[in-house]
């Protein structure tokens, strides 16, 4: 009677419903496959078990190619978030820094540069004092508004701190920082690399992280444990910046470039 108790739970257990199924064991000749109702991820096989992965930016990952590419080489439409061309270059509800896009059926959020908003009108990212059809609670400024101002101030470093600068729209003036890796150039009135800026008061380090002096020779290298992450020097000044998610930063190529592509330890 024991023995044919054994027999019958053994039965029970090893039915396909009770089976416990690991959903992230995976096939290492099976490599690099969409994840299922996505565009812009993918499944890789390492070590036995799936670890997801996501494109960078607007790419998508083309199943044939096995790689990201730009969304228009792609065609790919996403689950529950297909959309027509007359969504294309619209504007989005609730914040005027942003647009939609609408590639090969797949609805997609893009943001405008610091300091610009989306013209609904003429369909491009114009400057704030340009775009009249904003009535939304967000433009996007990541600032804090000054006060007044004249057409004068608008396009001037802010004081002490060579990554923020002052706009001017309808006599108010705003405080706008400039992109990852980039300084406000007093001369070009725009945000430029940091090695073509000449600034040397205050913090320049809103956004990214200083960490020491540096050369030349120090522009461009890995940070020691960390693969996803580099260093810039800029006047002498040693910054510490990430690759996009899902990329490392390559030292031979000096680009952040695919996992499988770079040697890091």
């Amino acid at each position: 009677m024991f023995k044919l108790c054994i027999a019958l739970s053994l039965i029970y257990f090893c039915q396909p419903r009770n089976l416990h199924k690991r959903q992230d064991v995976c096939d290492p000749e099976i490599n690099l496959t969409p994840v299922e109702g996505t565009c812009n991820q993918f499944n890789r096989c390492t070590n036995g078990f799936y670890a997801v992965g996501t494109c960078p930016g607007t790419y998508q990952f083309d199943e044939t190619a096995k790689r990201c590419k730009p969304a228009d080489e792609v065609n790919c439409t996403p689950k529950g978030n297909e959309c027509s061309s007359d969504q294309d270059f619209t504007a989005v509800a609730g914040d005027c820094s942003k647009f939609n896009r609408c590639n090969n059926g797949y609805l997609t959020q893009s943001s405008c540069p610091s300091g610009l908003l989306f013209d609904k009108t003429l369909k491009i990212c114009n400057y704030p004092d340009q775009v009249t059809d904003c009535d939304s609670t967000s433009t996007g400024d990541s600032g804090s508004n000054k006060g007044e101002c004249t057409s004068a101030e608008d396009l001037t470093q802010v004081p002490e701190d060579c990554k923020q600068f002052y706009r001017c729209a309808n006599g108010a003036r705003s405080t706008q920082s400039c992109p990852s890796g980039t300084l406000f150039d007093n001369s070009l009135k725009v945000c430029n690399w940091a090695d073509k800026v000449s600034c040397s008061s205050g913090s320049s380090s809103s956004g990214d992280s200083a960490s020491g002096t540096c050369s030349s020779s120090d522009d461009l290298t890995q940070v020691p444990g960390k693969c996803g992450s580099f260093y810039r020097c800029a006047n002498g000044v040693r910054f510490e910046q990430a690759c996009p998610g899902g990329t490392n930063f390559d030292s031979n190529l000096k680009v952040c470039n695919w996992p499988d592509q770079v040697s890091c330890v």
